[in-house]
């Protein structure tokens, strides 16, 4: 046996410890309390289909770090279209409180705003099922969902 070979074989063999190390270590932090599992979540989209999101539970990790997640709940963006141009974007916040009372309403910019008027509407998720009933949109009034104007924003 050369020494090029007992050389080679010591290496494989504390890389392989060294991995199974790693791999060990890697085990150990994953625990439950740690690394919650992965809970199933619908999606909104087009095809309906559920995907598999983990979502942090820690209730008091907020308690002793400076760690929290985002204000607020999620939210899905309506495009409502076809109103009266003199349409207000108040009067029309105010009578959607009625359905959901954490509703926003914003203004859109029209192709031809002496035609007709655009807003975005947004609500939480658990008010979506309150604001998508036809029955409460004026006749003619078209409510589709809101997609964000594409921008040359860089990728991170």
């Amino acid at each position: 046996i050369s020494s090029a070979a007992v050389s080679h074989a010591i290496h494989v063999a504390q890389s392989s410890k060294i991995c199974r190390d790693i791999v060990k270590l890697d085990q150990a932090d994953l625990t439950p309390a740690v690394f919650p599992v992965a809970k199933p979540v619908a999606s909104s989209g087009p095809r309906g289909r559920s995907r598999n999101i983990l979502i942090g539970d820690a209730k008091d990790l907020a308690s002793t770090t400076s760690l929290k997640s985002a204000n607020g709940s999620a939210r899905k963006h309506l495009h409502t279209t076809n109103w009266d141009p003199n349409t207000k974007e108040e009067v029309l916040l105010n009578y959607l409180k009625g359905f959901s009372p954490e509703v926003s309403v914003e203004r859109l910019n029209s192709r031809d705003p002496e035609r007709y008027a655009s807003f975005k509407v947004s609500v939480p998720l658990s008010d979506v099922s309150n604001i998508t009933r036809s029955g409460i949109w004026p006749s003619g009034v078209r409510v589709n969902q809101f997609f964000r104007a594409k921008t040359d924003v860089p990728a991170i």
